[in-house]
């Protein structure tokens, strides 16, 4: 199958092949149209992060359209608020200025500038459709004055934000950052407004429900393309209160029937000139009412609804799915929190450590939305080991104690190599030994069966789980590593107490040592409260069958022993 559209993608023509190039690049072009390649994790989320954002921006262009007809049509601006706009008009206005002059991606604000004309717009209707505060009759021509000092305000304001020498990029940055509160601000009114009236007025629904997947939309490409904060807090935040409005809309769905029924009732008894009041008739909102859907219905309750949801989702995040990059990024509290830590092994060092590529999130989920760090392929290049050691958690195996290698001129122990070798079995994939090669990223994670062509081994594909302990004194993280190997029957397996059952470790009797929690059996049939015990029987054990480093007989040195000798010489 693949090979079938290779011989249509290899053969496509040039004025495909140029406006596909420059949309998705010369690499991914290469890879997911030219080699029909779908598995690229990297190329897949760009892609689409790219169409998501030429939607947007060709969908945005029109998004407010049908609000503006309603407006027309219908001469009047009920159910919409003033409010709402004039700031919707403010955030978006210096939005755009930012992203313009910060040189960010188009496909990330392309939109932006026609929906800031289209606020604009809607804004200068509103004030026309406004009715008289005295009349109470709908008559543009009366608001002139209003629609053209408010004309005047938005076009001074644009060309200032615009222009670095009235407003240079710090001020810009703050305003931007106000943006966030302004945009929620500006969602409010437009709550209250729903909840007075008890219908959507001239409220269109589609745009509502556009605002709402077009946020959505803008939350994925931002985290894609760009790595401003800012702008993915703004995105994430009108998310929430724009699904409070939808709520909203829907609750209220009936509303105009309901009032136009009120309304000829009303007529019918005591004349249509009673319902001059301004008081909102009674009646049966698109459900029944309920506690949930009272408290959604008002904006007090929508509002607080939506902060208390993405309180306890930042909280939640912050504490147990928030991706750890090094271990100087581990705090006690993060220890008093996640008890476990999951990820891949990048890199080897030594018998009893190794580099941790954090990647928390759901299963299936964690490399495409953790994407292994760059790095190069040879070990002495600073911009790799930077990169390696800016994203990655240097893990010290908790409760043994392995050979040591050679380094700074010493020698390496007996049995330091065939350790490091069954280390990096346990916590690796087969293909993938110690290097700090570029992964090669699929759809499902890392394809450590393949090889590029360059004969480069992948980066390991096999999980790895961490019960963290502490910090040492060398900034590393003092944590029990955990496999799960087949037949997978008996539970994940402990490496440092494999490592002891092998001969290969001894177990770590010093200062600052960590066992880790006892199996479930080993507390009630031992009564046993950490992995000391299991470790001290394995040690014995190997001792006696001399496996390992105890097969050297007299000749045997521990690793302490052989530490303090060197530390002595």
């Amino acid at each position: 199958m693949q090979s079938a559209m290779q011989s249509v993608t290899h053969n496509l023509p040039l004025f495909i092949q140029k406006p596909a190039i420059a949309f998705i690049g010369q690499e991914c072009y290469t890879t997911l149209i030219y080699n029909v390649e779908l598995r690229s994790t990297h190329c897949v989320k760009y892609a689409i992060s790219k169409a998501l954002g030429l939607g947007i921006v060709v969908f945005g262009s029109i998004m407010k359209v049908p609000q503006i007809l309603n407006i027309v049509n219908g001469r009047s601006a009920r159910g919409i608020s003033l409010s709402m706009y004039t700031l919707e008009v403010m955030a978006y206005t210096i939005s755009l200025a930012y992203a313009v002059r910060s040189r960010l991606p188009v496909s990330t604000y392309g939109e932006n500038l026609s929906l800031t004309v289209q606020n604009m717009v809607i804004l200068l209707l509103v004030i026309a459709y406004s009715p008289d505060a005295r009349t109470g009759r709908v008559d543009p021509a009366a608001h002139s004055n209003k629609i053209t000092i408010a004309a005047a305000l938005m076009g001074i304001g644009s060309l200032a934000l615009a222009t670095p020498a009235v407003i240079p990029a710090s001020t810009l940055t703050l305003l931007q950052a106000a943006t966030i509160p302004i945009s929620l601000a500006s969602k409010v009114p437009q709550m209250v407004e729903l909840y007075k009236d008890k219908s959507r007025g001239q409220l269109s629904s589609i745009v509502v429900f556009a605002q709402l997947l077009g946020t959505i939309a803008r939350v994925f490409t931002t985290m894609t393309e760009t790595d401003d904060k800012l702008l993915l807090y703004g995105f994430g935040l009108a998310t929430l209160f724009n699904a409070a409005i939808a709520a909203q809309v829907v609750y209220y769905w009936n509303g105009d029937k309901a009032l136009a029924e009120q309304k000829k009732r009303d007529g019918e008894k005591i004349g249509l000139h009673s319902t001059s009041s301004g008081v909102a008739p009674s009646f049966e909102p698109f459900t029944s009412s309920g506690l949930i859907g009272a408290a959604l219905s008002n904006p007090v309750g929508a509002a607080a609804a939506g902060v208390t949801a993405s309180s306890l989702g930042a909280l939640l995040w912050w504490r147990y799915f928030r991706r750890i990059p090094t271990a100087e990024h581990i705090t006690p509290s993060i220890l008093r929190y996640r008890k476990v830590l999951v990820g891949r092994v990048i890199t080897v060092g030594d018998a009893d450590g190794f580099r941790f590529h954090h990647t928390p999130g759901p299963p299936f989920l964690r490399d495409w939305l953790h994407p292994w760090p760059p790095r190069t392929k040879r070990k002495r290049s600073s911009v790799g080991r930077s990169k390696l050691v800016q994203e990655t958690i240097s893990v010290r195996i908790a409760g043994v104690d392995a050979p040591e290698s050679a380094h700074f001129g010493k020698p390496a122990q007996p049995f330091s190599k065939e350790a490091k070798q069954f280390l990096t079995s346990m916590v690796q994939s087969p293909s993938s030994p110690d290097n700090l090669a570029p992964p090669k990223k699929t759809f499902f994670g890392s394809n450590s069966n393949s090889h590029t062509t360059s004969n480069v081994h992948e980066v390991s594909s096999k999980l790895v789980w961490l019960c963290p302990s502490h910090i040492d004194q060398y900034k590393r993280l003092v944590a029990t590593p955990y496999v799960w190997n087949a037949p997978y029957v008996f539970g994940k397996t402990n490496v440092s107490l494999a490592m002891v059952k092998q001969g290969l470790a001894t177990v770590y009797r010093a200062a600052g040592a960590d066992y880790g929690k006892a199996t479930w059996w080993a507390k009630v049939w031992r009564k046993s409260t950490t992995g000391l015990n299991a470790l001290e029987r394995a040690e014995s054990k190997a001792r006696r069958q001399k496996v390992g480093m105890w097969s050297l007989g007299r000749k045997f040195e521990s690793p302490e022993e052989y530490k303090r000798r060197m530390k002595g010489e």
